[in-house]
């Protein structure tokens, strides 16, 4: 005998249906991808964006590494002004504020980044 709930099987053999079940989902999320012709439409660019991508997703960017944009800072609640002093010197955001900012604009990049390999759209 055997009954389902949320779409898992149960049966008389729990191991098995543990594996069944794993393996199912293992499956589903599976993407295949074709490594040669991924590779082929990656420029510098699309590669350097998604190293800092990987950077603020495992967090080990630093803010003077960190591709600061005047839209982010905008974001953040800075003045156009402000925010174009800070792009272009970061030693003038307030060392108070350089975590607080360095997180939020983390977050913002993750949130708004758009693979630039076509492969990947």
């Amino acid at each position: 005998m055997s009954y389902s709930i949320n779409g898992k099987i149960f049966t008389s053999h729990a191991l098995m249906d543990e594996i069944v079940h794993g393996t199912k989902t293992l499956i589903r999320g599976l993407v295949l991808k074709n490594e040669k012709l991924a590779d082929s439409y990656e420029t510098e660019e699309s590669i350097e964006l998604a190293d800092y991508f990987v950077a603020c997703k495992n967090g080990s960017i630093d803010l003077s590494f960190f591709p600061l944009s005047r839209e982010m800072l905008i974001a953040y609640g800075c003045t156009e002004l402000q925010a174009a002093e800070w792009v272009e010197d970061r030693t003038k955001i307030p060392e108070e504020l350089q975590e607080e900012v360095l997180d939020f604009c983390r977050n913002y990049y993750i949130d708004n980044y758009v693979a630039k390999n076509d492969y990947y759209r």
